[in-house]
């Protein structure tokens, strides 16, 4: 249970300046960590207490310092801009900001996303957003990396672009060395109607579902549900690595109904900069079914071609390669199950990629198809390919063991 805090910030702080002047100096190091409260009804008492919470979210994250806790009543918090956290914790003592126990899907943030940028030691749990731009939006830094953000338990339903997108740095800046954010956790999260477009900002839906991008590295996404895409014209994929990322996991997750690959690997470029990479990288344990292509009402043309469980490419001069994909069990999509394919943009390389012991079923297209003259040491053995169009298709690239399995 939520420890309950009876007294106001400003008391504690007076507090903690009266110890000092009595020259118990050794507390000064003390982080005080405390538990608020908000509600998303108007308090005009606006203690941040249990039984007086603060009545403005904003304000509320505000307050917050190094090692303290925001608790969400549960309501519904109508916001026209981004809840902004200006502020990092540090090693030990993260700022938190959750629902009760119990609560996520009653306490709901509707009309804008939760925003973390350039800060650390941050922990998101337990929150229903809907109607965002983005979901929940995380950038680093070029100038001084942040690290150690959590995203856990929370609920993303029907955002412009990304459920939850987290970015090295921001699209079109320069990310350096590619090591920008580090120590990301994206856990038991569900996210729905992602990238769907059409606010006052965009009428597209660019990027994905969950989007890690442009320097991001040791992260970890897991226990995740994506499902019930959008229109898929600009974007849509269930998980996308791209333009800069490594050394992650991505396990355990449940992709379906959508129109774009459940998981995408892009190692991107063309932008000037260093070339990027997607690296170190293992994708195991995950289920991705039911990936269709969507048409257009009138005209019934189809919207986007890609409605594969997974695929790996480079969309520029980026590379691709130290990946393992194993244990994943891929079935019914009007594509492929895992597609390694030289994009019409792409100078880049694939290469030591690992694919083995995974269930890829009932692709209208192939199980696996290999089509980049730029892949090399491709290795393909022990998957259990069935009654997709075609198993096994090896147009283009250096496959270096085939399938045993039928």
């Amino acid at each position: 249970m939520p420890r309950v805090l009876n007294k106001p910030r400003y008391l504690l702080q007076a507090i903690k300046h009266c110890i000092i002047i009595f020259g118990l100096f050794t507390f000064g190091s003390i982080t005080w960590a405390a538990d608020y409260y908000v509600s998303a009804h108007p308090n005009e008492q606006q203690l941040g207490t249990n039984n007086q919470p603060w009545g403005d979210l904003q304000h509320a994250v505000s307050q917050l310092r190094a090692g303290d806790t925001l608790w969400l009543k549960p309501g519904n918090y109508l916001v026209k801009n981004n809840i902004e956290l200006k502020r990092s914790g540090t090693t030990g003592q993260k700022i938190t900001i959750r629902s009760l126990p119990g609560e996520r899907d009653r306490t709901i943030i509707s009309g804008a996303g939760i925003a973390i940028k350039q800060q650390s030691f941050i922990t998101i749990e337990g929150l229903t957003i809907q109607q965002a731009f983005n979901g929940i939006y995380v950038e680093g830094s070029a100038l001084s990396p942040t690290q150690d953000i959590t995203l856990r338990n929370n609920r993303t339903v029907s955002t412009v672009q990304s459920g939850i997108a987290v970015w090295g740095v921001a699209w079109k800046k320069d990310p350096k060395n590619y090591s920008n954010l580090s120590k990301l956790l994206i856990e038991g999260n569900t996210v729905e109607q992602a990238c769907i477009g059409h606010d006052e900002h965009a009428t597209n839906g660019y990027n994905e579902a969950i989007t890690i991008a442009n320097g991001v590295s040791e992260f970890e996404i897991s226990h995740n549900l994506i499902t019930n895409g959008g229109n898929p014209k600009y974007g849509g994929e269930g998980i996308d690595l791209k333009e800069g990322v490594q050394n992650g996991k991505v396990h355990h997750n449940q992709i379906h109904s959508l129109h774009r690959r459940g998981i995408y690997l892009d190692a991107g470029g063309l932008l000037g900069y260093s070339p990027p990479f997607v690296k170190n990288i293992r994708i195991y344990n995950n289920q991705v079914h039911s990936i269709r292509e969507a048409f257009a009402k009138q005209s019934n043309k189809r919207l986007f071609e890609g409605a594969g469980a997974m695929a790996i490419m480079t969309e520029g001069n980026g590379s691709v390669s130290d990946i393992e994909i194993f244990n994943n069990r891929l079935e019914h999509s009007d594509e492929d199950g895992i597609l390694i394919y030289q994009h019409p943009k792409g100078s880049g390389t694939v290469s030591n990629i690992h694919i083995y012991r995974n269930y890829i079923a009932n692709h209208r297209r192939t199980g696996i198809l290999v089509d980049n003259p730029n892949a090399t040491d491709i290795h393909i053995i022990n998957n259990q390919l069935e009654n997709n169009n075609q198993n096994l298709m090896l147009l283009r690239g250096d496959v270096k063991r085939f399938p045993t399995s039928r």
